[in-house]
């Protein structure tokens, strides 16, 4: 019976795992097998991509809704999924998700384009300064001659003397109009104060520039339309009935046409205003819960009410939120548990204790101060938001087009994961490092109050202790920067030991590394050496087999002395002959 069972058991087949979304069976390379390191659930990487691109929030996990960095994204992904149909994906949701902060940021882009029209002034009047400064030194190099031929000479002549007096007229006509460019310079700079009236007068204009009903329809331009239909950036007036563009004042006679009307009525019916602040606003998917941007209110689309309790989950609001400082993302320069203290405040060690072990402490004290300035320092230039608004500037100034500035969003926003990934990375090494360094800043041992206090053999082996839990943090901090070097394929710090030859000792250093161009260098000196191998093994099978011809002395032998092996080689020397 035993034998009969174990033969069922091995006529069995063993069904391959399917993926629970799609049903279709997990392949090697197409269809593989994702699990979630969070919730251990498993799906086959072509759904993940498909699901991906369905979503407008960032990468995160079918199940769980984990946000995936991108050295995850690169174990489900295939390359090409990602630099080209997932990066465009990206670039439209980031259009859509920036559009929405555009009208709060038209103010910026007019004092932008006030800026730069002063500059251009400025630069104008300057170069005037210049060519009056450069004529002015022409008069006064002939007036210092003519000078000279007048009273050096003693030729006392009334042409010269008249001529002097020209050359010293035009140089102070020159002078007068040098002073009259700086003042205007000095104008444009720093313009008059207005009259209370005045200034009262351009504060309820800007009010009134502030509430944006719809974007604007004139060709080329990305401004927005205010409640007296007037674009901030191009000053031109548009129709509030069929919206077309009327001119650049208001009363410019215009006629309405049938089929713009209709095209009016259609785009309404996707813009409903805030109940707030009458700002109207255009849904283009999501849920019920709309967020005004300009008023920071949340209100129902269906029944356009002001929301009052409940969680808000409009997108709008977190990126208002993070914009604002209400969900920053942690200061790299904030230390938890007090921080590292300063060389300055660091515990004087036992007398007793050997410089090698005090050198080692100060040095691991020393890498954490550098990682902690390559962390502010270095990997913070996309950690904000400014890299955004001033290519949102440049979208509304009409300086960017539409495509180029989605693949510019997108690029910024890879750059912020980067960075924010090695952030991620300094973070746990600043926490382990400042627990690592307050067990001797806060020693305490029953009688002793002090890591001075304590012997020097005990201190030793205190430190030796410490110092391999030392070197296994940097171990394990070079691999978390080594893997993320490798999936984003950029410079990363990297603490290295180096050989004194000097001192005859070891020491640590921070250096910067691209692990990715090393992996390369590695793999093509592998497909050098595999390659070379395989051309040797070519060349030994090709080599012909060599038969040497036998030997002539061997007619005095009988048939019988000779060996089997030998009358084979004869036979077949024979044959050949």
């Amino acid at each position: 019976m035993a034998a009969e069972s174990s033969k069922k058991l091995s006529n069995q087949v063993v069904e391959p795992e399917s993926c629970s979304i799609c049903t279709d069976k997990y392949t090697a390379i197409v269809r593989k097998k994702i699990s979630c390191k969070y919730c251990s659930a498993s799906t086959c990487s072509k759904c993940i991509e498909q699901y991906l691109l369905t979503r407008h929030e960032d990468a995160h996990c079918i199940h769980c809704r984990v946000n995936y960095n991108d050295t995850t994204l690169g174990e489900i992904c295939t390359r090409t999924y990602l630099n080209q149909t997932y990066f465009k994906h990206r670039q439209e949701v980031l259009i859509n998700r920036e559009r929405a902060n555009l009208p709060a940021l038209q103010e910026e882009a007019l004092r932008e384009q006030r800026r730069r029209k002063k500059d251009t002034m400025i630069h104008s009047i300057n170069a005037d300064i210049a060519i009056f400064k450069a004529r002015r030194v022409e008069l006064m190099r002939e007036y210092n001659q003519v000078y000279g031929e007048y009273y050096g000479a003693g030729q006392q002549t009334p042409a010269r003397m008249i001529r002097l007096n020209q050359l010293l007229d035009e140089s102070n006509e020159l002078l007068d109009r040098i002073r009259e460019k700086k003042d205007l310079i000095y104008a444009i700079r720093w313009p008059p104060r207005a009259r209370d009236a005045v200034v009262e007068e351009d504060k309820k204009e800007e009010e009134e520039k502030k509430k944006f009903v719809r974007r604007c329809t004139r060709d080329g331009c990305q401004g927005f339309l205010s409640t007296a239909w007037k674009c901030g950036l191009c000053e031109w007036y548009s129709c509030a009935h069929c919206f077309i563009v009327k001119g650049q004042t208001h009363d410019v006679p215009h006629e309405c046409k049938k089929e713009d009307l209709e095209t009016a009525e259609l785009i309404k019916k996707d813009c409903k205003p805030c109940p707030k602040c009458g700002e109207f606003i255009q849904k283009s998917s999501g849920c019920d819960q709309m967020f005004c941007i300009s008023c920071q209110t949340p209100f129902s689309w269906t029944s356009g009410k002001i929301v009052t309790s409940g969680p808000i989950h409009n997108p709008h609001y977190y990126e208002w939120m993070k914009r604002t400082g209400g969900a920053m993302p942690r200061n790299p320069a904030d230390v938890p548990c007090g921080g590292f203290p300063g060389a300055w405040e660091l515990v004087r060690f036992p007398r007793g204790v050997r410089r090698e072990f005090s050198n080692s402490f100060y040095e691991f004290h020393r890498i954490c101060q550098e990682l902690q300035d390559i962390s502010t320092r270095n990997f913070r230039t996309h950690f904000d938001n400014t890299s955004f608004t001033q290519m949102n500037i440049k979208f509304l100034l009409g300086e960017l087009e539409e495509k180029k500035w989605g693949q510019q969003l997108a690029i910024a926003e890879k750059k912020k994961k980067r960075d924010g990934e090695v952030q991620e990375i300094m973070g746990a090494f600043r926490m382990a490092a400042v627990e690592l360094i307050n067990r001797v800043q806060h020693y305490r041992d029953g009688p002793i109050r002090s890591f001075t206090d304590l012997p020097a053999p005990d201190a030793e082996k205190f430190l030796t202790a410490l110092f391999v839990e030392i070197k296994e943090l940097y171990n394990l901090i070079n691999d978390a920067f080594r893997t993320a070097s490798i999936s984003s394929s950029y410079s990363v710090p990297y603490i290295e030991s180096v050989w004194n030859q000097q001192h005859n000792v070891h020491h640590y250093r921070v250096s910067f590394k691209n692990f990715k161009d090393e992996s390369k260098k590695k793999r093509s000196v592998k497909a050098k050496e595999e390659e070379e191998d395989s051309k040797e093994e070519l060349e030994v099978v090709a080599q012909p087999a060599v038969l040497h011809p036998m030997p002539q002395a061997l007619d005095e032998e009988s048939d019988d002395e000779i060996s089997e092996e030998q009358q084979l080689q004869r036979a077949i020397h024979a044959s050949l002959q």
